[in-house]
């Protein structure tokens, strides 16, 4: 069985109410981490922040039920306006004032080339000598800019686009082409010597967001989680 029209029309309309009773039975319960609760982050977010987080928290909460899904930052805000997400991480500044959005934090990110690059072992490569270079770049979000801390001033040569942050380590590793990624992800590789960080500053540090409902209770899942999000990351 599906909904019919009339049916979604129904579940958009009520799925404020739901919503705030469902943060209001929280607050009243022993454990407010009980159920599932449907989390968004992308890539990098998932594996190095989000993913550490939910697993503490489901150690410390039997009954935690967390569903991770992949959305970008403009639709995961409207199925959180919707009900259908609870939570998103992104790393995009957007606004909306249905939404909770609040800045958990930065992350460094640099510019890092395989061994088979031009650059490879040129750490003290000069902004024109590397702006010689095609980089590989993620998909431009929801605010129009790429969303790998490229400082938007500068003007760089596009040799490929992809999909999430997490596949330009393989672009870097193949060294094809130059690539923006937060250190956190690039480190193993720069500490084993596949990966050589070029010390230009062409880059800016890149904010972590999160997003959720403005109704969900004092003891919410979601603010428990995005509190446990921001503190890997500051330990990061």
């Amino acid at each position: 069985m599906v909904l019919n029209q009339a049916g979604h029309e129904l579940l958009v309309g009520v799925s404020g109410t739901m919503a705030k009773l469902e943060g209001v039975f929280r607050d009243l319960g022993a454990d407010p981490m009980v159920g599932r609760v449907r989390i968004s982050a992308i890539g990098v977010l998932t594996d190095h922040f989000v993913l550490p987080a939910i697993m503490e928290l489901c150690g410390a909460h039997p009954n935690f039920e967390p569903e991770l899904l992949v959305h970008p930052s403009l639709e995961a805000n409207d199925l959180i306006a919707s009900g259908v997400l609870d939570l998103a991480f992104y790393f995009e500044g957007v606004s909306d004032e249905r939404l909770v959005i609040e800045r958990l934090g930065t992350i460094s990110a640099g510019i890092y080339c395989g061994v088979t690059h031009p650059l490879f072992g040129r750490e003290d490569a000069s902004e024109s000598e590397i702006l010689e270079h095609a980089f590989s770049v993620p998909r431009v979000g929801g605010t129009g800019r790429s969303i790998d801390g490229w400082r938007v001033e500068v003007k760089r040569t596009i040799g490929m686009n992809v999909t999430t942050l997490s596949t330009n380590v393989r672009v870097a590793l193949s060294g094809t082409f130059l690539t923006v990624l937060p250190d956190v992800v690039a480190a193993s590789y720069a500490r084993d010597g596949t990966l050589c960080r070029l010390s230009a500053s062409l880059t800016d540090p890149m904010s972590i967001w999160a997003a959720n409902r403005r109704n969900d209770g004092r003891l919410c899942p979601s603010c428990m989680i995005k509190h446990a999000v921001q503190d890997v990351i500051l330990a990061a």
